[in-house]
């Protein structure tokens, strides 16, 4: 039996940010398709392992990824 509670290996997420929107039919119709956006990487190639009975600290600048960490580890987001 394995001792390790969480194990993560080459965890990544990626989010496409859209420049604009089309809000109504009628903007989708008339200007057609949204510009594609650009892809943002939120979290990338983190790689740790948490034993039974271990604690584990995050910590990092804003925009580092903490919170997707979490999240993707959770299962709110699905990794990339």
């Amino acid at each position: 039996m394995s001792d390790l509670a969480i194990s993560a290996r080459n965890l990544s997420k990626r989010f496409m940010l859209n420049a604009q929107r089309r809000q109504t039919f009628k903007e989708r119709f008339v200007r057609g398709k949204a510009p594609a956006g650009r892809e943002v990487w939120a979290l990338r190639d983190a790689t740790f392992d948490v034993s039974q009975g271990e604690a584990l600290g995050i910590i990092g600048p804003n925009g580092a990824g903490k919170s997707t960490a979490l999240k993707v580890i959770t299962g709110i987001y699905s990794p990339t």
